[in-house]
Order: C-alpha cells, then structure tokens, then sequence
C-alpha cells in the first residue's frame, strides 16, 4: 500500500510526453509572465534566471524528459519576448547570440541533472519502501505454519500491491494438487481441464508459456515440500528488468524459503512424533512386561505350590497362599483398568454425562483407599452443602482413587494422607496431601505424561499411568489437575482437582 502511494505521489515521472510538455508549457508561461513583470528592474540576462528555475520546477516534477523539454521552451521564450529585436527569433546583437546559447547550455544541462536526481530520489525512496514492504512481508510468512498459510499471505500480497488476476498452484510431494484463483471464480488459464499435474508438467508450462497469451509463469521448486506455480495476468507489467518484475521476484523468494521452511518444520514435527511413539510403545512394552511378569510369577508359584504340596502344607500357609494369589490377581486387574482407562479417555468414548453429587463418590474411595492401604492414616474434610456437578462419577471415583494411591506409594508407610474437599468459587476442589519426600520442580512437569514414575522400587510398582488417567479425567470436564511440592520442611505434596460448577447448579437433595 506504502509503494502505491509512493507511485501516486510521482506519477509524473511515468506519463507520456504531451504530460511533461504540458508541464513544460505551464512552467515557462508562468516564468514568462514574472519576467514581464519585473523587466524593467532588471536587465535582460538577470531575467534569464527565472527560466532556469522554471526548468528546475519541471526537472523536479517530471523527471528528465520535462526538464529538457522546459529547457527548450524557455529558450523560444526568452529569445522570443526578450532578446532584441523583441517578439521574433531573430538575434542581431552576437552578445545575444553568445548569451542565448549559453542560456540554453546551462538550461539543458539544469534539467538534466535535475531530472536525473530526481528519478535518483524517487528510485532510492522506492526502493526503501520496498524493503520495509518485504520485512514486513517476512514477519508475516515467518508467522505462517502451513502451506495454506503461506498461499494466503503471497494472495494477500499480489492483490494489494498489483491488483492483477493470478492464480497460485501448489503441487504436494504426494502428488496432491490445490489451485488458488484472485478475484475468487477468476477462470484458470488454459490449463483448467488438465489432469495429472506433476513437477514435470509445471516446469513444461514455465518453459513452453503454456499459461496463455499475456501471462506470466514462475515456478518456485524448494528443495523440500511443494512445487509451487504462480500464473499472473498482465504479463506487460512484469517485464524482465523492471522494477515491478525485480520486486516480484523477491516476493516469491520470500515466499519459496517459507514454504521451505514450513516444510522442514513439519517434517521436524512428523519426527518427533514418530520418536514420541517409538519411546511410548517401548515405555508400555517394558511396563507391561515389568506389571505383568511380577504378579503372574507370584500367581503361578503361588498356585504350584498349592498344588505340589497341598496334602503337606499347614492351614496358615495354605491361607497366605491363596491371599497371594487373590492379591497379585487384583493388581493385575487394576493394571488392566489403567490401561482401558487410559484408551477411554484418550478416545473421548466415556458415555453420557450426568448429575452426581462429589460428596458420595468420595465417601466410599476413601473407604475403599483405607482398606488397600491400611498402614497410612487417611483422614477426609469436606465443606456441607456443595452442588451438583455434571459428568462422569465412574471415571471421577477412579481419578480420585488415583491420586490417594499416589499419596500412598510416596508416603512413609505409617503417614497420614488428608484430603479435602472445598468450595473455591465457580469451582469445586478436591485436595490430597501426602509426607512423601516431594516432587522437584523440574519434575512437576512431567509426573502426568504416560509411563512415568519417580525413583521407583519395588513398593512403588505400578505402570505410571495414574496420574495420566486423573489429567485426562479433568480435561474431559472441562476441569485441571496440579501438583504443589514441597509443602512444608522440604516434604509433602498436594495434589489438586479441579472441577468447575455448572452455571445452572443444582443442588443436593436433603432426602
């Protein structure tokens, strides 16, 4: 927009001839009627400087042809109106003649410069606009992530600066193909029937001119991502060597290195999702083999056991037996439960939401937490008369119950865990405090990811998907979960729920 006004501002430097005649004409009149005016304070050769100034006015205005065409006329003016004999071109006096002619030297010579320094002027001022106009280009396709992205700004670019119909074709490496039309229905050249477009068709029609009559085919070919053609009416315009041409080959070098870019980065991006997946799968396959082997080995001795040696072993051992058996069977369904908990709440498959009151469901996890963990002292607050909230209790009971088992595997065997359960404005929250050693900060960030488990041993089995489910839990409840450590003396840390009320809560029934 910038450069257009600018080319507003010196349209004059562009026009015809008969336009910087015109000029001339003007110019001269003008330094003709003040010499009339004051030639009887002067004499004849200091009057000649009036026209001089005329050319310079000219020069300035419309370049070097209306200064060496002002420069002729004030020559025929001046010799005209004010070398003897007056009113004919006729020069009697050689003084005259001598002077005339140097007159016209230093006026041709005048407007030539003058001329030259202005078009100096403008080129140098345009071509600051023009650089301030591609780093501002080059904020704008830094900022675009897409291939999409980068098309729109280049359209965006054509439109504002040209307003010539163009058509931009994107060619995936895929063998994908997407053409772009400005104004938007403007027909594609004769191309449009076209099938099968590929990288060496487009650089057939670059080098054939397949495009059509008066158009103009580029083809940006970066070394990675898409082949890219851009068709743009009004090939004139665009001539080789013209300014227009030059600034429009920048652009779209500009443009080539962004979708260079952007291709670069998602290719970075499939990468490191790929090693992101390679690193879960190989999480989750030696999880599985650590959470699986351990109970099934203590199963199956357990129950070899019993069968080798029934007819020899006490009652008390018979009992421990069976109890091992129970126990190890019980971690492997919760192992199971994880793992279809986590898939459920990844997917979004978790059912319809309800009304269910968080009071209820965290009465009986508690209690099932106190019989799991009878060594720590579990103690539960909660604040009367909460509201409603509308989700999945399933799926709430279990994150809870994740979060109290987490306290509990990190606590000192004989600590308390307390948890509480509060109003905090527009949300309700759950706290679950424990006495562990803490989380370091540098850690904080990554207890939710999948398969994660701080200094684990031997008492803090598990697969590291607890905290996971909980996270996923909150998200799909519009809600969060966070973690504050330490909480006093360098130990402890709490764990926090959060859910948001309803903006039409209902609330508990006093039945």
């Amino acid at each position: 927009m910038r450069i257009s006004l600018l080319f507003s501002r010196t349209w004059l430097l562009s026009r015809p001839w008969p336009v910087s005649l015109l000029l001339a004409l003007i110019c001269v009149t003008a330094a003709t009627l003040a010499a009339l005016a004051v030639q009887t304070h002067f004499n004849v050769y200091t009057l000649a400087n009036l026209f001089l100034l005329a050319v310079l006015v000219s020069a300035l205005l419309a370049g070097i042809s209306g200064g060496l065409m002002t420069a002729f006329c004030a020559f025929l003016a001046y010799n005209y109106f004010f070398i003897p004999p007056k009113f004919t071109l006729f020069i009697a006096n050689p003084d005259d003649f001598f002077a005339l002619f140097m007159f016209l030297v230093t006026a041709l010579v005048t407007g030539g410069l003058a001329g030259k320094i202005r078009e100096q002027y403008h080129l140098a001022e345009l071509h600051s606009q023009w650089v301030q106009s591609l780093l501002a280009l080059t904020g704008q396709l830094a900022a675009a992530s897409s291939q999409s992205e980068i098309v729109a700004v280049i359209r965006g670019e054509l439109a504002a600066r040209w307003s010539v119909p163009h058509h931009i074709v994107t060619l995936s490496s895929e063998g994908d193909c997407c053409i772009h039309s400005y104004p938007e229905g403007e027909p594609f050249p004769e191309l449009s029937g076209h099938e099968g477009w590929n990288p060496e068709l487009i650089e057939a029609i670059v080098r054939e001119g397949k495009a059509g009559p008066d158009r103009l085919s580029l083809l940006l070919r970066p070394l990675h991502g898409s082949v890219v053609l851009v068709i743009v009416g009004l090939a004139r315009h665009f001539a080789a060597g013209s300014e227009a041409r030059r600034l429009l080959d920048a652009i779209l070098a500009q443009a080539m290195i962004a979708f260079e870019r952007a291709a670069l980065v998602q290719d970075n991006e499939a990468a490191r999702a790929q090693t992101e997946k390679e690193r879960l799968r190989a999480s989750l396959l030696s999880s599985v083999s650590h959470d699986l082997r351990t109970p099934l080995a203590s199963i199956i001795g357990s129950a070899s056991t019993l069968r080798q040696f029934e007819a020899t072993l006490e009652p008390q051992t018979k009992r421990e037996l069976a109890e091992t058996i129970e126990d190890e069977a019980v971690r492997l369904s919760r192992f199971i439960d994880h793992l279809l908990a986590v898939t459920r709440t990844e997917s979004g498959f978790v059912g319809e939401a309800e009304w269910f009151d968080l009071a209820e469901i965290l009465h009986p996890t508690v209690e099932r937490a106190r019989r799991y963990f009878d060594r720590h002292r579990i103690v539960l607050n909660m604040q009367p008369d909460l509201p409603l909230l509308r989700g999945f209790p399933s799926l709430v009971e279990q994150g809870l119950f994740n979060l109290i088992e987490n306290a509990a595997k990190y606590s000192p065997p004989t600590g308390t865990i307390t948890i509480a359960l509060r109003r905090d404005g527009a949300w309700l929250v759950v706290d679950v405090s424990d006495e562990g050693a803490g989380i370091a900060k540098a850690d904080q960030a990554r207890i939710f990811d999948k398969f994660v488990r701080l200094k684990p041993d031997e008492r803090q089995m598990g697969a590291g998907l607890g905290l996971t489910i909980t996270l996923n839990i909150a998200q799909l409840m519009h809600g969060a979960v966070s973690v504050e450590s330490p909480l006093s003396g360098g130990r402890g840390s709490c764990f926090t729920l959060r859910f948001p009320i309803p903006s039409d809560p209902v609330e508990p029934s006093l039945s």
